[in-house]
């Protein structure tokens, strides 16, 4: 888990024998919200927030909280949990042993949330993506310009050691 996405190819654990209940206990399902809660001392691989965008047939692992809403939009939600007000919340309630920082559930029981109603929350959404569609639209635009530039240097350096920059 890596903040919104996760990584399902980067040492992905499977296990056939898994009793029904098990599964019905910690299957994870479209919209759910998951968060990090433990981490390696040092490293701050910790608080990652990703939302559940299709059935995958993931199941929850241990120190990973899920959150699962009626009457509330996760994608808003999930906003609020990368937020700074929640992050410094969160971080209240770390503690330290044996080389790995944690995080209880508590940290996140006893955050409070500031919910408009669900038109209000589905439209900060969709204001909220309509930005970062412009966001990712840029980022494509620079990186096409890097990959452009880092051609052009190529093509610049090749011409001065051809010596076909110099005019006679």
């Amino acid at each position: 888990v890596r903040n919104w996405r996760f990584l399902l190819d980067n040492l992905p654990a499977y296990i056939d024998d898994v009793g029904e209940h098990t599964i019905e206990k910690n299957k994870l399902i479209e919209n759910d919200i998951i968060i990090t809660l433990t981490w390696t001392r040092w490293k701050r691989d910790y608080w990652y927030v990703v939302r559940v965008e299709s059935e995958e047939n993931l199941l929850l692992n241990q120190r990973i909280a899920r959150l699962r809403f009626v009457l509330v939009n996760s994608w808003y939600y999930e906003l609020f949990l990368r937020s700074e007000l929640f992050r410094n919340q969160f971080f209240s309630y770390e503690t330290w042993n044996v080389g790995q920082w944690n995080v209880w559930m508590k940290a996140i029981q006893d955050t409070i949330v500031f919910l408009p109603p669900i038109t209000e929350q589905n439209r900060i959404v969709e204001i909220i993506e309509e930005k970062f569609s412009v966001i990712d639209s840029l980022e494509s635009l620079v990186n096409a310009n890097i990959r452009r530039a880092e051609n052009l240097k190529q093509a610049i350096l090749k011409k001065a050691f051809n010596g076909e920059l110099i005019s006679e």
